[in-house]
């Protein structure tokens, strides 16, 4: 006899990108809701910890997160057309390690910019510890909104 899949279960399978969005809509208002920090934000503190760049005693915090989670970093790459054209920038001033990449992928021998993410991510966070890549926009002073 089978026994039924009880809801609780199936609440404790991983979804990384509904955590993903979970945490952008709640990130910017969470607040404390104790201790000494009670009612003030946490975001000045999950930014200090992201800055630290350090997760489980190693260093590359994004790297790590890029590896863990494939598809949020390809996610990122693919959500924004200002993402993709920063690692298709990312990718010409590297062919070397674009390169290395279809040696190690042989079935993606022209990889877009959302097969890249990762590798990107990897060395964005050697480049860069402690900071993610975001996009800015900058407008023309003579631009109306």
């Amino acid at each position: 006899m089978t026994r039924p899949l009880r809801p609780r279960r199936l609440l404790r399978r991983p979804n990384y990108a509904l955590r993903d969005r979970a945490a952008r809509a709640i990130g910017p208002v969470a607040v404390y809701g104790g201790g000494p920090k009670k009612g003030q934000p946490v975001a000045p503190d999950v930014e200090s910890w992201f800055q630290a760049d350090q997760f489980g005693g190693k260093p590359g915090i994004v790297a790590q997160w890029a590896d863990a989670h494939n598809g949020l970093a390809q996610a990122w790459v693919a959500g924004d057309p200002t993402h993709a054209a920063t690692v298709d920038a990312w990718s010409k001033a590297n062919p070397d390690i674009v390169s290395q990449f279809v040696k190690d992928n042989p079935g993606t021998p022209k990889p877009a910019a959302s097969d890249l993410a990762v590798v990107f991510f990897e060395h964005f966070s050697k480049d860069h510890p402690g900071m993610f890549p975001s996009a800015v926009t900058h407008r023309d002073r003579t631009a109306r909104t």
